[in-house]
């Protein structure tokens, strides 16, 4: 009897080392291929974003064909650890921007930003006010607030001390016009709003002037 209980006992015992090596050949298995995947996506990823220029910017919904969300996101976080990209914005990425002359990391490219969040939300947009005249060449002026009319909600975003703002707009003409074409209707009402400013103070100077002299 003796015997036979030690028999059952060894075998018992044999049994569980022989499941739990069973259990970690399979977790490893599934290790190794969990490895497999996300170095595969990360060389997709990379032949997909190599050819783009610095500062393009992407979210993550632009790799929703490869794979999972939770599988994009660790592949995405491993470029940015890797230097291959930045993270600017929480579930936005961009390639990096290098200054040929000093060398350093710049900010990243706010409008490439603003499509990418754009494109993330499924929203159409258009720079307005200051941020369109630069680009225009209208106007020399650096924003700190990036302006941008939009087909979806108000919502502002904040990057290091710069701005974006998304204004909703429910002018849905805007946006069946060309691109080139609205931004010339945009520029006419910024420079519209801006030569009404000017008008109203210069009015108010005249009309301080002439308190002055009353006096």
């Amino acid at each position: 009897a003796i015997y036979a209980e030690r028999a059952a006992q060894a075998y018992c015992d044999r049994w569980q080392i022989e499941t739990s090596f069973f259990v970690m050949k399979q977790e490893f298995a599934l290790e190794k291929a969990r490895v497999r995947t996300f170095r595969r996506l990360e060389n997709i990823f990379f032949e997909r974003i190599r050819h783009e220029k610095q500062g393009k910017c992407f979210s993550r919904s632009d790799f929703a064909d490869l794979g999972a969300c939770a599988a994009i996101s660790q592949a995405l976080s491993r470029l940015e650890r890797s230097g291959e990209l930045v993270f600017p914005l929480r579930g936005y990425y961009c390639l990096p921007r290098i200054s040929k002359l000093l060398g350093i990391l710049m900010p990243p490219d706010y409008e490439e930003l603003a499509l990418a969040i754009a494109r993330g939300h499924g929203w159409t947009i258009l720079p307005c006010g200051d941020v369109l005249l630069n680009q225009l060449g209208l106007s020399t002026q650096v924003p700190a607030v990036w302006s941008f009319v939009s087909d979806g909600p108000y919502r502002d975003f904040l990057i290091g001390n710069v701005t974006l703002t998304f204004t909703h707009t429910a002018n849905k003409e805007i946006f069946n016009l060309s691109r080139k074409t609205a931004m010339v209707v945009q520029a006419i009402k910024a420079l519209g709003r801006i030569m009404s400013a000017n008008r109203k103070s210069q009015s108010y100077g005249v009309d301080s002037q002439k308190r002055s002299g009353w006096r």
